[in-house]
């Protein structure tokens, strides 16, 4: 019976919009961290990320342990740590992680049951796509081994021409990613000398740059559609931060490293860059909103300066987690130049009573009543 009620509430949702709604944005950049963003916030490079900030509340959000994407996500979205929710790293047994390993609801599958449209976008963990009150758009859509589950309902999409951006493993990348570098990536770079710079260039763009802007882009496309609909909740997660920050953080913050001139000179400023692009993203996110949505950004971690040890697995990686993320609130609800101390425990339970929902008892997390405009 309710996988009944679940069905008919998604296709009603797809229906032709007839009323506009208030909807609340989570708006989840994975690996956003103040001390890159608080320079380019000064400095106004961040216009619509600004325009939050000064009209709402911004705190830093203390992550947990195990500091590992899949597992704060699941954080986030269910207030629960890692140890009762049941994710904890990327792969479960030597296999994928998949929506079942989780061992407790998510906030989606909250609002679901008391009546709430809900529009998922990329979420991590989240597949297969579970039956929900709206669409969910798994974090495995763009995967191209799975060809199941990664959409409910399964006709969601029907109506875009593509889940694609362009076709990544085509020249149509190398032009996009001009906005990042000032150079044209050169993606046959594995036929030159892995011991060359040429090589090490193309390499780190194709796996920390070129894949990660086309899984955000696609993603924030998808979302524009479907948003467009004003669900109740709106939930996307974009993943390009804490690509670019591992990749290139040494280029950005070379601090006396042994950096090669060219890579320097080509790479250092591919992460603000990137935080432009996620400032873009927002507004674009919120032009479809619309002027009374209420919008919460959070990451999971930040981001400070790390070196590979001899015999590291990543030897061509820097920049590590921290603890310090992000949280930007604003819109009706929230307060105006508010501080608070929060953490990752605390987003859901925040998130469900500006939303009217009910709030389970024995959550470690609070409500961030110093965040909340009462009148």
């Amino acid at each position: 019976m309710r996988r009944i009620r679940l069905a008919i509430a998604a296709s009603l949702w797809l229906a032709p919009v007839t009323a506009s709604a208030r909807t609340l944005l989570l708006i989840g950049i994975d690996g956003a961290s103040w001390n890159v963003m608080r320079p380019l916030l000064d400095a106004g490079k961040l216009p619509n990320l600004k325009r939050l900030v000064d009209s709402g509340s911004a705190v830093t959000l203390v992550s947990t342990e195990p500091m590992v994407s899949p597992a704060l996500w699941t954080t986030i979205a269910t207030g629960l740590p890692a140890a009762q929710h049941g994710i904890t790293d990327f792969m479960v047994n030597e296999r994928l992680l998949t929506s079942a390993d989780r061992r407790a609801p998510a906030i989606w599958n909250m609002l679901s049951h008391y009546g709430s449209t809900v529009c998922v976008i990329g979420y991590m963990a989240s597949w297969p796509a579970e039956r929900v009150s709206g669409v969910l758009v798994s974090d495995r859509l763009l995967d191209p081994y799975i060809t199941t589950g990664q959409v409910y309902p399964p006709e969601a999409l029907d109506a875009l021409s593509s889940t694609q951006a362009w076709s990544l493993r085509s020249d149509e990348t190398i032009p996009r990613l001009r906005r990042f570098i000032d150079f044209d990536w050169d993606r046959h770079y594995k036929r030159l000398p892995e011991d060359s710079v040429e090589y090490l260039e193309g390499l780190l763009i194709d796996r920390r740059l070129a894949w990660a802007y086309w899984r955000d882009e696609s993603y924030l496309r998808i979302a524009e559609a479907l948003l467009r609909r004003k669900p109740d909740f709106f939930a996307i997660h974009l993943w390009g931060i804490d690509f670019v920050s591992h990749g290139f953080w040494k280029f950005m913050e070379p601090s006396g490293r042994n950096v090669a001139p060219k890579l320097q000179r080509d790479l250092e400023g591919i992460i603000p860059a990137y935080y432009a692009y996620m400032d873009e993203a927002v507004g674009r996110l919120l032009r479809v909103a619309g002027a009374d949505a209420t919008t919460i950004i959070v990451s999971d971690h930040g981001f400070r300066e790390w070196a590979p040890g001899p015999g590291d697995a990543h030897p061509f990686l820097s920049g590590a987690h921290t603890p310090e993320g992000v949280l930007i609130a604003a819109g009706p609800g929230i307060r105006k130049g508010a501080t608070a101390a929060a953490t990752l425990f605390d987003v859901l339970p925040t998130t469900l009573y500006l939303l009217d929902a009910p709030i389970a008892r024995g959550l470690p997390g609070r409500r961030l009543d110093s965040l909340l405009d009462e009148d």
